[in-house]
C-alpha cells in the first residue's frame, strides 16, 4: 500500500470527528448563551414589574391607607362622642 494513501485513510476519519465534535460544542455553546440571553430577559421583566409595584404602592395605596387611617380615627373619635 501507498503510504499517502495510508494517511489519508487514517486523517479523513479524525477530520470527520474533530468536526463533528466541533459542531456538537458550538451547539452547546449556543444554547447556553440562549439560556443565558432568557434568564437576563426574566430578570429584567421581574425588575420592570417591581418597579410598576413600588410606583403604584407609593401613588395609590399609601394615600388609601392614610384615608382609611383618618376615617377610622374620625369614626373612633364619632363613636366616643355619642
Amino acid at each position: 500500500m501507498d503510504d499517502t494513501f495510508v494517511k489519508a485513510v487514517l486523517t479523513i476519519p479524525g477530520v470527520i470527528a474533530g468536526g463533528l465534535i466541533t459542531a456538537a460544542v458550538n451547539v452547546y455553546a449556543a444554547r447556553l448563551k440562549i439560556r443565558e440571553v432568557e434568564i437576563s430577559y426574566a430578570y429584567k421583566l421581574r425588575e420592570g414589574y417591581l418597579e410598576n409595584a413600588r410606583k403604584m404602592a407609593a401613588e395609590v395605596y399609601i394615600p388609601i391607607n392614610i384615608a382609611l387611617t383618618k376615617l377610622s380615627k374620625a369614626y373612633d373619635k364619632f363613636r366616643k362622642s355619642h
